[in-house]
């Protein structure tokens, strides 16, 4: 498969700061880490929400002089993956100067998980433990992917990484996606990161 490389956003094209029609939104409590040179990690998936929340950033703690560590942090979900994803991050790395950083559930990928959770659904049957097996793929109201796959595996490396600091992790969320994103807050405390960190916000 061939992946284009493209420039995500040429140096010739990059919107003046003032008056920029992508503003960023913080609290008082992330612009009081970030002044403090609080870890910056971006979630990317290689999809255009990251991408595009990555390039955002990077130009928005350029304008306010942030001088804290920033990384970009890749989950790789295994045989489901894209395989454009990871290159699609490198290229985006490159073009911003940051770290990427790629992570991996130790118990294996997405299918992994599928393939055990429906594995575990059949012997609870077997054993007259249930009498309605569980579905073993995710859906929109069980978003375990997400939490072991991602959020797990993201959390504890920017734990281990960056220990005793305090780390904003940031994801790309577009509010028009559906009802419950458009009622996400702008940060929230993630507890995964906060338990080995002085704080954590997602």
């Amino acid at each position: 498969m061939t992946v284009q490389q493209i420039d995500f956003w040429p140096s010739a094209a990059r919107p003046a700061q003032v008056n920029h029609p992508y503003q960023v939104s913080v609290t008082p409590q992330v612009s009081s880490m970030l002044a403090a040179g609080a870890v910056v990690a971006v979630g990317v998936s290689g999809g255009k929400d990251s991408v595009a929340c990555a390039l955002r950033l990077a130009d928005y703690l350029d304008t306010i002089g942030h001088t804290g560590p920033r990384v970009l942090i890749h989950a790789d979900l295994g045989s489901v993956e894209w395989k454009g994803s990871l290159p699609v991050c490198a290229r985006l790395a490159e073009q911003i100067g940051w770290e990427l950083i790629v992570v991996r559930r130790k118990a294996g990928g997405m299918m992994e998980r599928w393939e055990k959770r429906w594995e575990n659904n059949i012997a609870r049957y077997m054993a007259l433990e249930c009498v309605k097996v569980i579905l073993p793929w995710s859906t929109p109201s069980m978003r375990f992917c997400t939490s072991e796959l991602k959020t797990a595996v993201i959390c504890a490396e920017l734990s281990r990484r960056f220990k005793g600091q305090n780390i904003l992790s940031a994801v790309g969320v577009r509010a028009q996606e559906s009802a419950a994103r458009a009622k996400q807050p702008i940060a929230a405390v993630q507890e995964k990161l906060t338990k080995k960190n002085s704080v954590g916000l997602n």
